[in-house]
């Protein structure tokens, strides 16, 4: 068992009824975590710091944990809240589950990192390194698929924008915006493809601190897209719905400079994968 576990205590659970305070708690439901002393059996007593939101995107809920048999804490979520309509439910489902995560603790702060066994699905990499200066674009044709590991170098008060899951005009996307001057990052959907809950909003801030370097690892799915900002210090979860011509990404920076180094790698369908092994 982690060293941690036995140290410290984590309830996470999913409150109802928590009202938006500026850029916190801007999802119809929550899921959180409180961090403190190790449960009290005797006295059922448990001291603990703040409600930490476990996810800063559009749609995370219900989270399950479970011991992997190394010992490892895997979580995953419900991505999807309840009361909100999604274009899938004309097929007759309107849900699906996050990728597992590897939880530990980091200066009372609950981290998630994907589990080392998704490492498996990947094939077909490409690195990139690129410099963008004010208004220069990189384009990469990704498919629906795919993962992205992303070392930012970010060393002027700089801005920059990922559009993901992008038409060849860069016009329909997923958009993120990194903004080192206010120490923000923006997720907009507003532009992803089919509309939904926009009475919730179409974009969410994510408020940190951002360095010189900063670290993204992206997984994309045909109708998700789950972001871990630094090693799984902020993530960020969300349902998309793109059209089929969405297969690109772009990379611009709006003012200043920005060093990139970009992994990609196709991601393997379990779809597939279960046709080929069942027609054996």
């Amino acid at each position: 068992m982690k060293s941690w576990m036995r140290k410290q205590g984590v309830l996470i659970f999913s409150p109802q009824g928590i009202e938006a305070e500026n850029d916190k708690y801007q999802n119809i439901y929550q899921t959180g975590c409180l961090v403190g002393d190790p449960l009290n059996l005797e006295t059922l007593q448990f001291n603990h710091g703040e409600f930490q939101e476990l996810d800063l995107g559009f749609d995370f809920y219900a989270a399950q944990t479970m011991i992997s048999p190394d010992g490892r804490r895997i979580l995953s979520a419900w991505m999807g809240l309840p009361e909100i309509n999604y274009p899938t439910e004309k097929f007759g489902y309107c849900g699906c589950l996050t990728i597992p995560r590897e939880l530990t603790l980091k200066e009372g702060k609950l981290i998630q990192q994907p589990i080392k066994e998704l490492k498996q699905l990947r094939y077909n990499h490409k690195r990139f390194q690129k410099i963008l200066t004010s208004d220069e674009r990189f384009m990469l044709e990704t498919g629906a698929m795919f993962e992205l590991e992303i070392i930012l170098e970010m060393k002027d008060p700089t801005e920059l924008r990922f559009g993901i899951r992008a038409d060849q005009k860069n016009e329909a996307k997923t958009l993120i915006h990194i903004d080192k001057n206010k120490s923000e990052v923006i997720i907009d959907r507003s532009q992803s493809g089919a509309a939904f809950a926009t009475e919730y909003g179409n974009t969410r801030k994510i408020a940190g601190n951002i360095s010189d370097e900063i670290k993204l690892q992206i997984f994309v799915d045909q109708s998700s897209i789950e972001i871990f900002i630094n090693d799984g210090e902020i993530v960020a979860s969300s349902r998309i719905f793109p059209n089929e011509d969405q297969n690109y990404l772009f990379i611009e920076t709006i003012n200043g400079k920005s060093a990139i180094q970009l992994d990609y790698w196709r991601l393997k369908d379990s779809n597939e994968e279960l046709k080929a092994t069942t027609s054996k």
